[in-house]
């Protein structure tokens, strides 16, 4: 490829890397300047970088977002991580084997949705180690081509099947936050939730007239026994009526 028809879409990512000037130390300048001369080569790299992510993003028709640093010594500074998705898609890629001298290359993995607790929602159909590696030879088109054959098809499957997992753990937290207010108030006023109950967990506490038990959203767990909800508030109800007056 001549230097005349070299375009950032028919760049590889080694190729667009080598264009970024390095940092050179200055013996004459101070730590600080030099420390500064090389963030500011970083930043050049990784901002060659996310062009070239970006491409690879327009040619897939994903929205494009390149990680900034939060944190650490260098807030809001460019790093190496991107996230390309659409409401179908959440693709996470990182820069491997970063400096500068080894090229890299592109590790394209999926970004799963977190359920109301913040944890991946149990779905034994998806393996977690799913990635791909794109070489640092690969242009744009050839990298996106990569990740709509070897990547798209799978990973867009798996990730309806968490968001479909997610929407079921957020519908099973609201139906077991209702059950424990039912039984709660069919135990009378000697019943009480759980202290430590969270609203966004699957199972959660409460206290009645004969000790405690534990509801889910089909089940009630007693010291000796297991029913239905309909049942326990039932029997709650019962136990109420003919627990001692304090």
């Amino acid at each position: 490829m001549s230097a005349q028809t070299a375009t950032p879409a028919t760049l590889s990512l080694a190729e667009r890397r080598q264009q970024v000037i390095p940092a050179v130390e200055n013996p004459a300048a101070s730590y600080l300047e030099n420390l500064h001369a090389r963030w500011a080569a970083e930043q050049n790299d990784l901002f060659a970088v996310g062009e070239h992510v970006q491409q690879i993003a327009k040619l897939l028709n994903l929205n494009f977002n390149q990680v900034r640093d939060t944190g650490g010594s260098n807030p809001n500074f460019l790093t190496g991580s991107f996230y390309l998705s659409d409401k179908n898609t959440n693709i996470y890629i990182q820069l491997v084997s970063y400096p500068k001298s080894k090229a890299g290359q592109l590790q394209v993995s999926s970004s799963y949705p977190r359920n109301l607790r913040g944890e991946l929602p149990s779905y034994p159909a998806v393996r977690f180690d799913d990635s791909i590696n794109i070489g640092a030879n690969r242009t744009p088109e050839q990298a996106a081509k990569d990740i709509q054959n070897r990547f798209l098809p799978y990973h867009r499957k798996a990730y309806a099947a968490y968001l479909d997992a997610v929407a079921r753990d957020s519908d099973r937290a609201s139906v077991v936050h209702e059950n424990l207010q039912r039984l709660v108030a069919a135990g009378g006023t000697r019943a009480k939730a759980g202290h430590n109950n969270n609203p966004k967990d699957s199972e959660q506490h409460f206290y009645h007239s004969h000790g405690d038990a534990r509801v889910t959203d089909t089940q009630v767990y007693f010291d000796r026994m297991t029913l239905s909800v309909e049942l326990a508030e039932k029997v709650l109800t019962l136990l109420a009526a003919h627990a001692p007056k304090k």
